[in-house]
């Protein structure tokens, strides 16, 4: 399910959210009771199921099917259900393994390739239910790092206890029927990391995660791709958590997500909601703690119409694409300060609802803008800050195509009075903006990015600081195809500083017949147009 954005009514389309919670099929055989350092597998016909074992001492294995292996040692161990079976109404045979009788804890269990053949094999576990304390690691439990193996079949699992385990990450990776999975109420000793934990489980609707995360490291890619995926519940701390960034990367249906109060040791929550389509609302916690990436945290939240910032954007430096493509995003309340961003490229990119937006005081640290508010045509006017910055060196392409712009307060103020800034392209396509505009920043280039078939209505252009070296790309300004009269050309001929080798394009401006171009020659520039 993918939202898609409708211009002609300004609406956010995509299918419902809700989904009915999971239950097991009445006549499967229940698997549910299972004693200390056990585990019990329900599966299915296939062909066959495999997996091994570790523990000190020996244990036995019930296949369910008449088949009782007594005195085994850790190893792979495969069998092949050919007789008897329960039947369910799914319209396959049920047979309960049960993995018991251990001298001394089990320390790993993993889902693994049987040698009855050599392609890609399908484990024909249906669930699973695991009572094993001493496992001390559950990575790729039910998947595996060639990709040859795969638990598609699996469709519920409970794990009794994390008391040992130092890491889940690939857990239950390309499980994709998993409907149900029942956690501990804590991670135990879990240090390590619950990276890719759940990806691709397309199926799973729910999850109640652990109060805290205790001492887990990374939740990166957690549950991404987890495309059915509505609410997940409990966590109220992360812990010694670092590292989240794409937890919930491309889960289309996700509602809602309960932030712990704090971010605690999170550093970076880099595309944290990515393409998380149907999230619509979000409330944030009330400061930053000490993350210092959050790029592209909300970017394709085409649903999103509110969320609360921070007061303060703490020790965050990028906000590059936050906001890209939060079609419903109408309006957003900024800090008072940047702080220590230094960059925020494509922050409001494709922002179709949103009409208007002040910014703070100062640019701060910031020194790229570039298409902040790319195909933002729902802006009608905007309020840049009322100073000059001293770093910002990037504004190329800020405005593009926001069609419906017709105010821009204190365009002056966009640059540096320190830096050469980049200005080409700035208000390229924004067809209603009218007014004259003037700059007073240092400058590499300037451009209003118009073409023949799309000519601006900008009026004037002054470019006023007489300290711009123009050494950027060619030209160096170029302000064709607008309606520049003789007198405004003339205007900013004569705002242009002494340079050699310098080129200013006028090609189809209003005034380009008239105008004196020796002004601008007398000065060592090229006019072209």
């Amino acid at each position: 399910m993918q939202a898609t954005y409708n211009k002609y009514t300004n609406n956010i389309e995509y299918g419902s959210t809700t989904a009915a919670a999971w239950s097991a099929p009445s006549d499967w055989i229940d698997i549910s009771s299972v004693g200390s350092n056990e585990i019990n597998l329900l599966v299915k016909e296939g062909s066959g199921i495999a997996f091994t074992v570790t523990t000190a001492g020996t244990f036995s294995i019930n296949w369910g099917d008449g088949s009782v292996v007594n005195g085994l040692t850790s190893g792979l161990h495969q069998h092949q259900h050919t007789t008897g079976g329960t039947p369910c109404s799914l319209g396959y045979n049920t047979w309960k393994v049960r993995i018991y009788g251990a001298a001394a804890d089990i320390t790993a269990f993993r889902i693994t390739r049987h040698t009855y053949t050599l392609n890609i094999q399908y484990s024909p576990v249906l669930s699973a239910v695991l009572n094993v304390p001493g496992v001390t690691d559950y990575s790729y439990c039910f998947s595996n790092t060639t990709y040859d193996l795969y638990c598609k079949s699996m469709l519920s699992c409970e794990i009794i206890s994390f008391r040992d385990a130092s890491t889940m990450a690939y857990m239950f990776n390309h499980c994709n029927a998993l409907a149900s999975v029942t956690l501990p109420d804590a991670w135990g000793n879990v240090s390590a990391t619950a990276t890719y934990m759940f990806q691709y489980c397309y199926n799973l609707t729910s999850v109640k995660l652990p109060a805290s995360f205790g001492s887990v490291t990374q939740s990166t890619y957690m549950f991404s791709n987890c495309t059915a995926l509505t609410s997940v519940t409990g966590l109220t701390s992360w812990g010694s958590c670092q590292n989240a960034t794409y937890m919930f990367e491309k889960c289309y249906k996700l509602t809602t997500f309960s932030l712990p109060e704090s971010w605690g040791s999170v550093t970076n929550a880099s595309y944290f909601f990515y393409n998380c389509y149907s999230l619509a609302y979000v409330t944030l916690p009330t400061s930053w703690g000490n993350v210092n990436t959050v790029q592209a945290f909300f970017n394709s939240c085409n649903a999103l119409d509110g969320v609360i910032l921070p007061s303060s954007w703490g020790s965050i430096t990028s906000l590059n694409y936050f906001f890209q493509s939060c079609y419903a995003l109408s309006s957003i309340v900024l800090p008072s300060s940047w702080g220590n961003v230094n960059s925020i490229s494509g922050m409001f990119q494709n922002c179709f609802k949103l009409t208007s937006l002040n910014f703070p005081a100062s640019w701060g640290s910031v020194t790229n803008t570039t298409y902040m508010f790319g195909q933002c045509n729902g802006l009608t006017t905007i309020t840049m800050p009322s100073a000059l910055g001293s770093a910002l060196a990037n504004a190329s392409n800020m405005l593009l195509s926001c069609y419906n712009l017709k105010t821009i307060v204190n365009f002056e103020f966009i640059g540096s009075n320190t830096v050469q800034c980049n200005l080409a392209a700035i208000i390229k396509d924004c067809d209603f903006l009218q007014s004259a505009i003037s700059n007073n920043s240092l400058l590499s280039d300037f451009g209003l990015g118009n073409t023949n078939t799309n000519k601006s209505k900008i009026t004037s252009v002054r470019l006023t600081n007489p300290g711009s070296a123009f050494g950027g790309s060619f030209p160096a300004v170029d302000v064709s195809y607008s309606d520049l009269s003789i007198a405004a050309l003339n205007l900013l001929f004569g705002d242009l500083p002494t340079l050699v080798g310098k080129t200013i394009k006028i090609t189809g401006c209003t005034g380009a017949a008239g105008c004196t171009r020796t002004i601008a020659t007398a000065k060592g520039w090229t006019v072209t147009g």
